[in-house]
């Protein structure tokens, strides 16, 4: 299933939200969630259930933040993707993060993307891309014990890995 968030405001991102997607809820191995033009302002899309996906997409100028629980990320076969590119939002994920799969961050756009969850499996994680920031901002201690992969050059690209103290 490839949906994409289809509401101008905040909402939930549950089972019983279909209408909030323009084909169904993803909640599935492989499945493609899209945060895309819709919205107009910055807006906070909540997971009032563990939620998993093998891609998430971000592309708006304005912020899009997953909050709340806990969004997986798996895949049957390869990487399951978060993707950032287009426009220029600074996105965060303020979820916790489970590793089903690895998982690759490839970010495009001179924008910021935060992580500020906790992060947890021992699968890999690599991160690629040209532009921007992607910050790992959480408070909680992480239980993630895979390998991290950088592959671009940071200064080049202008790109800025952070975590917080004791994370």
């Amino acid at each position: 299933l490839s949906s994409d968030w289809n509401i101008n405001v905040n909402g939930s991102w549950a089972t019983g939200t279909p209408t909030h997607w323009t084909a169904g809820v993803p909640n599935a191995v492989d499945d493609v969630a899209g945060f895309l033009t819709i919205i107009t302002a910055p807006r906070v899309v909540s997971l009032f259930q563990a939620i998993t996906v093998g891609t998430l997409k971000f592309d708006n100028a304005n912020a899009y933040t997953i909050s709340s629980n806990t969004l997986t990320f798996q895949t049957t076969t390869g990487s399951a993707l978060v993707d950032i590119s287009g426009l220029t939002g600074a996105h965060v994920v303020s979820s916790n993060v489970a590793l089903g799969s690895n998982l690759t961050i490839d970010h495009n756009v001179l924008s910021n993307v935060s992580f500020s969850g906790s992060i947890s499996g021992s699968k890999a994680m690599t991160i690629q891309g040209n532009n921007g920031q992607i910050l790992f901002t959480g408070t909680v201690a992480n239980a993630y014990t895979g390998l991290t992969t950088v592959n671009t050059t940071l200064a080049a690209a202008g790109l800025t890995l952070q975590k917080a103290s004791g994370v």
